[in-house]
């Protein structure tokens, strides 16, 4: 399958060997990569040195990521330490935003209730460039 690829990339003639379409191609050899990442994990995941064709690759050249982090469990009791006293728990205005893109264009919009009562609102189209995130903090501000 690779060799009809190359073939028909390349314009070479069916005459042509593989290893000569892979290397007017630029590709690597199958056997050449498979040796590349078997030194990558030797190195990177097993920690040891390797060479390969006078060339040393170091485990201490090569980052390595640090292990993760423990989340520990809370030792407290949550439902002591929150406190609603002097806070109203309802406000009689609500706001509400919505935005949308669609191929038109942008556009976002927000409406102010007192209680039940619409008291206010306001739309506006944005440029199409615009995303739908900042439609949003267009309309929050």
């Amino acid at each position: 399958m690779l060799r009809k690829c190359l073939l028909n990339i390349s314009g070479a003639y069916s005459t042509t060997s593989t290893a000569a379409l892979q290397v007017i191609e630029g590709i690597l050899p199958l056997h050449v990569k498979a040796q590349m990442e078997s030194i990558l994990v030797t190195v990177g995941r097993h920690k040891r040195d390797c060479s390969w064709e006078g060339t040393n690759f170091s485990n201490n050249d090569y980052q390595h990521p640090q292990p993760p982090l423990q989340i520990l469990r809370a030792d407290f009791n949550l439902e002591n330490r929150i406190s609603f006293e002097g806070q109203p728990l309802f406000s009689p205005t609500e706001i509400y935003t919505d935005d949308s893109k669609l191929d038109g264009g942008t556009g976002c919009a927000f409406c102010v209730f007192e209680g039940t009562n619409h008291t206010f609102q306001w739309i506006s189209k944005l440029q199409s460039f615009n995303s739908v995130f900042k439609a949003e903090i267009f309309a929050v501000n």
